[in-house]
């Protein structure tokens, strides 16, 4: 690769690292219109309904416009130089989102950066503000428009307990981090030096791969301590189905070791059989079987069948117990007189003999046989061989 590919190569990957750190990194100064807001004031803002994303206050994320009306939005919020409100969907699947399809409280955003990809979407690096609570609808097409409180998380009454949450959290986190490897290590290093208790919930709760309606619940929940005790149950979940998964897969990954080390060891071996000129013993075996099977009168069905099987029988491991099976099943098939049919004894007196030496009472069913036999013996070539079935 040239030397200015390389650089340049770089330079982009340090780029969208500082874009990650900005992403995870909370902002401690308050954007200059939080300034003027006010305590049960209401305020008009634009909305972008999401399906997939929930963005949470004072962190920087990015956002994906794809539908006309949240184009429409963002350039009435861009026109307007106001905060745009993102609000989740309540179904996802709803493409023309109405005012009763969404969430009552979302996340007013201010816009960093807009980039216009190749197919038309517009990607946003966003920054939450603050939460708000829609009151009334103003419009809803071209774009909805909505009048909204902004919301404060409530003080904290009990400390200790707060403390207590914040070092139970982070430590779970911790291990969803050691078996989840999507989650970058920023993000605990962030998490680490948050003190306060609501911003550090909304950070865990911002990198977690969980459904939207419970980022929705985290979103809603004004007490810090409330939002801590969510977050910790949403955090056992995780950390149990990552746990079992990680337990599957470990399970799995040492059938496959054992297996590739067994095969491994039998081509080893293999080697050594043919360096000192003994063959493989199994390999040997099967072309015995390949030439039975062609030297064989079968029929033309029965013998596909058999060449299926020794098919299947050279790709499996010789100590498989599958492998003994379709051997013998094989050597069935070898072992049956095809074509080579024995005269019928239709002696009835004799069969009698047999019937009665060898087998004390069952009358009705050794006079059966002797019927069968019978009517063998007077119309064989009038009749189809019948089966009898003895239980």
């Amino acid at each position: 690769m040239p030397t200015q590919n390389l650089l340049h190569l770089q330079h982009e990957i340090n780029r969208q690292h500082a874009i990650f750190n900005e992403m995870l990194a909370p902002k401690s100064k308050a954007p200059a219109n939080e300034s003027n807001l006010m305590k049960d004031e209401i305020y008009e803002f634009p909305v972008v309904p999401t399906v997939d994303t929930i963005i949470y206050p004072q962190l920087a994320a990015p956002l994906f416009i794809t539908r006309e009306i949240s184009r429409r939005a963002l350039e009435a919020a861009q026109d307007e130089d106001i905060p745009l409100l993102v609000v989740g969907q309540r179904d996802l699947e709803i493409e023309f989102p109405n005012s009763e399809d969404l969430y009552d409280v979302g996340t007013a955003i201010t816009i960093g950066r807009v980039l216009r990809m190749p197919d038309g979407t517009l990607s946003l690096l966003c920054h939450g503000e603050y939460r708000v609570m829609i009151t009334e609808v103003m419009q809803e097409r071209p774009y909805l428009r909505v009048r909204g409180r902004v919301l404060y998380d409530d003080p904290i009454a009990d400390e200790e307990n707060v403390a207590v949450l914040k070092r139970t959290v982070l430590a779970m986190y911790e291990r969803i981090l050691l078996l989840n490897p999507d989650i970058p290590e920023e993000a605990m290093i962030a998490a680490m030096n948050l003190d306060e208790p609501g911003w550090l919930a909304d950070l865990i709760a911002s990198t977690l791969n969980i459904p939207l309606s419970k980022r929705q619940a985290l979103l809603e929940l004004l007490s810090p301590t409330q939002r801590l005790q969510t977050l910790s149950k949403v955090l056992a979940e995780e950390l149990g189905a990552l746990e079992l998964e990680n337990q599957i897969h470990e399970q799995v990954q040492r059938q496959i070791d054992d297996s590739q080390r067994e095969y491994f060891l039998r081509e080893q071996i293999r080697a050594i059989q043919e360096e000192l000129g003994e063959g493989d013993e199994f390999q040997r075996n099967l072309n015995e079987l390949e030439q039975r099977i062609q030297a064989s009168d079968m029929p033309a069905q029965v013998c596909a069948k058999a060449e299926k099987e020794l098919a299947r029988l050279r790709v499996m491991p010789p100590m498989a117990p599958e492998s003994g099976v379709v051997r013998t099943y094989i050597d069935w098939l070898l072992d049956l007189p095809w074509n080579h049919p024995t005269p019928d004894n239709t002696d009835i007196i004799a069969a009698a003999k047999v019937l009665d030496n060898h087998h004390y009472g069952l009358e009705k069913a050794k006079e059966r046989i002797l019927e069968h036999i019978a009517v063998r013996k007077l119309a064989a070539d009038k009749m189809r061989t019948p089966i009898l079935c003895f239980v």
